[in-house]
């Protein structure tokens, strides 16, 4: 009788042991619940900000009269595309002004052209006396009548950041943008003079180019004329050897 009586509370406290440890793992549960709802409520809030931050940009202005949807993929996109548009916007030159083409990009700096775009700020490297194995920048000029009243005028640029768009291309031959890019600006196609020795590329130059005012010298150090093509070695049609070359600046 006695064992039997002990065998009884011995199974009451192991009973009362899984009770508690029942009781604590629903604790544990709970509270990992109650955190994983205000991380939830945290994401949501943040999801909410940037979606009222994607709907006030420019190029989402548009999309105003859809209706905004609160599912997962929903706001997964949004902010994918926010991220995209903040993150990582195209880097383009507007050569021949100092300012960028609209509201949809932001100026990083303006500055003198050399077929690079140099800053007005530069920071330099030491000083050397030897002069024998070293190449220079000048500052190019316009050189053609083409460019209206601008001859030997030294010539401006922009660096330009897109705000809404992730990639930038220059298109030369054309004055419009192909289906789904934004044209950011156009013009003529420019380079240095044919014969001239200095090393050179192509650029568009904006429709509209403008000077540096007060520097005007003329060092004919590197140039910036129009551009044609060479039948023969250019198909021709489509291409012809009379007109110049435009050019545009897309971005998507």
């Amino acid at each position: 009788m006695i064992k039997s009586k002990r065998l009884l509370v011995d199974n009451s406290q192991v009973e009362d042991q899984r009770l508690r440890d029942l009781e604590s793992k629903v604790q544990s549960l709970m509270a990992e619940s109650n955190t994983q709802k205000s991380k939830i409520t945290e994401q949501d809030r943040i999801i909410n900000s940037l979606n009222a931050q994607l709907l006030n940009l420019p190029v989402v202005q548009n999309i105003a009269n859809i209706v905004f949807l609160s599912s997962t993929e929903t706001q997964r996109f949004y902010v994918h595309t926010l991220h995209l548009i903040l993150g990582r916007g195209a880097i383009f030159t507007r050569w021949g002004k100092h300012a960028c083409p609209d509201n949809t990009s932001e100026l990083v700096y303006s500055g003198a052209a050399d077929y690079l775009c140099l800053p007005p700020d530069p920071n330099f490297g030491p000083s050397h006396p030897d002069d024998s194995d070293v190449q220079y920048i000048y500052g190019a000029e316009y050189d053609n009548y083409f460019y209206k009243n601008l001859f030997d005028d030294d010539v401006p640029c922009a660096v330009c950041r897109s705000t809404v768009r992730t990639t930038a291309l220059m298109i030369p031959g054309r004055n419009d943008c192909y289906k789904g890019w934004k044209k950011e600006y156009y013009g003529t196609l420019a380079s240095d003079r044919f014969r001239h020795s200095a090393a050179t590329q192509f650029v568009c130059l904006d429709e509209n180019p403008e000077p540096i005012l007060g520097s005007s010298q003329n060092f004919n150090g590197k140039l910036f004329v129009p551009v044609k093509g060479v039948c023969g070695s250019l198909p021709c049609p489509p291409y012809d050897g009379t007109h110049y070359f435009t050019c545009v600046v897309c971005t998507k």
